[in-house]
């Protein structure tokens, strides 16, 4: 009796446990399954100025439905926050056709694969103008859109002009690679070297600079200093050589002589000065 009763304590926790991961597959595939963003670019997106920045995403939607038939449109432009298109710079609907924004004609292009759910957008000859925040927009039939944003920033390099007093060839110009190698990795930057001819009249551009030496002339405060010094020694050696010459001998020779009608003594001192 215990053991079957055992048994099917077993049977019953086990089948419990089926109920419950049936459960957890049967949600994580409806996730899956339901329409959503795949991939997207990087972000921030960073590409060199006066170049191409490229777009690229991919979406996905339930197995039953297709782009003809689930979505209304994609878009593509601005982005602003709290999270919706300022500015559509091109729409794609949902038979393939394409509107881009006026005077934008040179500026974007797109590709996109319907069957792949794939979408591609490239803006052309960027400039600092076009550094901003970009989004994707798709706009379903029956549901809540999908949305996407990405920062794009331009690397500009910056230029930093030196003089070599003629001692490089313009043959030297080119795109020069540097590689740091250490035990973390490595990192590689290259770096456009430009050899250019300059007038003498062109300003000089100084990297390092050298401690001036001191100047030869004793400045304004150091002479008065000087002369400062020079009047107090003066006055203390004259005033030593005062002491020295305008006091008294100590040793006065006296004589007493007496009055001897006042009864009165009187010393006559003989002072010698030197």
């Amino acid at each position: 009796m215990a053991c079957d009763e055992l048994q099917s304590r077993s049977k019953s926790s086990m089948f419990s446990l089926y109920l419950i991961l049936t459960a957890l597959c049967v949600s994580v595939s409806c996730q899956q399954r339901r329409p959503r963003i795949i991939s997207g670019p990087s972000h921030p997106l960073i590409v060199k100025r006066k170049g191409v920045a490229t777009f690229n995403w991919t979406f996905g939607l339930r197995p039953t439905e297709t782009w003809n038939d689930s979505i209304y449109e994609v878009c593509f432009g601005i982005w602003k926050s709290p999270g919706y298109l300022t500015t559509k710079l091109m729409v794609i609907g949902n038979h393939g056709e394409v509107s881009i924004r006026r005077n934008y004609e040179s500026k974007i292009s797109c590709k996109f694969n319907m069957s792949r759910l794939q979408v591609s957008f490239t803006v052309h000859n960027l400039s600092r103008e076009d550094e901003n925040n970009y989004g994707l927009h798709v706009e379903l039939m029956t549901r809540s859109p999908l949305t996407d944003t990405v920062t794009l920033r331009l690397e500009d390099p910056r230029k930093l002009p030196i003089h070599c007093r003629g001692t490089l060839p313009r043959s030297d110009s080119g795109v020069y690679l540097c590689k740091a190698y250490n035990k973390a990795g490595e990192d590689r930057k290259e770096v456009i070297v430009t050899v250019s001819d300059h007038n003498d009249e062109s300003p000089q551009i100084t990297v390092l600079r050298t401690p001036k030496q001191a100047s030869e002339e004793i400045s304004p405060l150091w002479t008065s200093l000087l002369v400062v010094s020079a009047s107090i020694i003066l006055i203390m050696l004259t005033v030593l050589l005062f002491r020295s010459r305008g006091h008294c001998r100590r040793n006065i020779p006296y004589s007493p002589q007496i009055d001897t009608e006042t009864h009165s003594m009187r010393s006559t001192i003989h002072a010698t000065v030197i």
